[in-house]
């Protein structure tokens, strides 16, 4: 009897979680009908890379704002013990996974380091502190009332060789055009 209850009781992870008390996200362009999503994951070099099987809470009133990691090791969502997390916010028309080619900040807080998973059942729960900043984006730490701002990445088209070769022959044109007046 004492076998099968103690086959019947679920196995869980470890889960990481990035909670906020409440965050307001604002953007420009407004979002509309759009939804606001949440990833973990790390920031280096200027490249956020979400962890693998990471959940986002969306949330289009902006009335609560997560996200969660769940595993049985580190390996399984690729960030290493001992690792500063990043928490991307950014504008999502659905629960696909995180794209930098949309409106987003990236937020990182010191007090934001990836323990060691191990099987089991437990959290461990990060919330924005004072020492949060925003690495992309603005970020404004209020105590319950902080601000995100999402700020476009897309790339700025640059000007073309051709362009900037016609450009270049328009100018050699009128300063000849110049000289000989």
């Amino acid at each position: 009897m004492g076998l099968l209850i103690a086959n019947q009781i679920p196995a869980h992870a470890t889960s990481v979680k990035i909670n906020d008390t409440s965050f307001n996200v604002s953007s420009s362009p407004a979002l509309g009908n759009e939804m606001i999503a949440a990833r973990i994951g790390t920031w280096s070099a200027g490249v956020f890379t979400a962890g693998i099987g990471g959940t986002g809470f969306y949330d289009n009133e902006f009335g609560e704002l997560s996200t969660t990691l769940s595993a049985a090791s580190n390996s399984a969502v690729g960030i290493s013990a001992g690792t500063s997390l990043a928490l991307a916010i950014y504008k999502s028309t659905s629960t696909t996974g995180y794209s930098s080619a949309v409106l987003q900040a990236i937020l990182t807080d010191s007090a934001w380091i990836m323990p060691t998973l191990v099987f089991g059942i437990g959290d461990t729960i990060f919330e924005p502190t004072s020492s949060a900043v925003a690495v992309v984006g603005s970020y404004s730490f209020a105590g319950n009332n902080q601000i995100a701002t999402l700020t476009n990445l897309a790339a700025v088209p640059e000007p073309s060789v051709a362009s900037l070769f016609a450009l270049g022959t328009v100018g050699l044109v009128a300063l000849r055009a110049r000289r000989k007046s």
